[in-house]
């Protein structure tokens, strides 16, 4: 059964867009990894989320996990999941031949984590290793670079061991909600310049609301670099 928790600003939407149950698994299986994990009870119709997914074991055992949504009209949920089952033991002869086959793979370097990995902290050399694996075990998002993750900011909490995968990771932050930000604005030679209010967080080159504080009109900015957007 599904816990809910109304307590922790949990909302229920009546609105036609809805948080994807598809998307609380594919957050559980990038935290936990191959597990089998409880369904969302298809009558539960969630706010859907404007930040990324939040997930964590709140628990000592790890058979559950907490999925959390942190954004102003938040909500949080809590799922089972179950790992796999080591394989009983088989005859020698099949035993053998999926060992020559897994052997015969080919070996990949890929990116694990060293240790947990706090959402929003960047990430520095020593946080991070090489270490290899089966070719099959490698997909096209994984991180293969020791040098790519290096000052990107994990998007939710991962854990030791844990092989890096794009999709976990987004750029430092650079303008963060309730910052002061120079705007710049463009167009046909001519350069203006004001001054906003971040409604948002956001990395380089990421789009944010941001605020003009004398006539409260609300914009959408890309960030250049700390403190600096430009309007397209």
């Amino acid at each position: 059964m599904v816990w809910i928790f109304f307590a922790l600003c949990f909302n229920l939407s009546n609105a036609n867009e809805i948080q994807s149950h598809d998307e609380i698994h594919r957050a559980v299986k990038e935290f936990a990894g191959n597990v089998t994990i409880q369904e969302v009870d298809p009558r539960l119709r969630l706010e859907p989320c404007s930040d990324d997914l939040s997930v964590r074991y709140p628990f000592s055992s790890e058979t559950t996990v907490e999925v959390k949504c942190t954004s102003e009209k938040g909500w949080k949920i809590f799922l089972t999941i179950s790992k796999p089952s080591a394989e009983p033991n088989i005859n020698p002869i099949a035993e053998e031949t999926h060992t020559n086959s897994t052997a015969s793979l080919e070996l990949i370097d890929a990116v694990v984590t060293k240790r947990v990995l706090q959402k929003g902290i960047p990430i520095r050399a020593s946080d991070i290793e090489h270490e290899s694996f089966p070719s099959n075990r490698v997909k096209p998002g994984h991180i293969k670079s020791l040098k790519y993750p290096i000052g990107m900011e994990p998007s939710q909490t991962i854990p030791k061991g844990a092989l890096l995968s794009i999709n976990m990771l987004r750029p430092p932050v650079m303008v963060r909600k309730g910052d002061v930000v120079s705007i710049i604005f463009e167009r046909n030679g001519l350069r203006v310049t004001n001054e906003g209010v971040a409604l948002e967080n956001g990395g380089l080159r990421e789009k944010i609301k941001i605020q003009l504080p004398d006539t409260q009109k609300i914009l959408s900015a890309t960030i250049q670099s700390a403190g600096v957007v430009k309007i397209p």
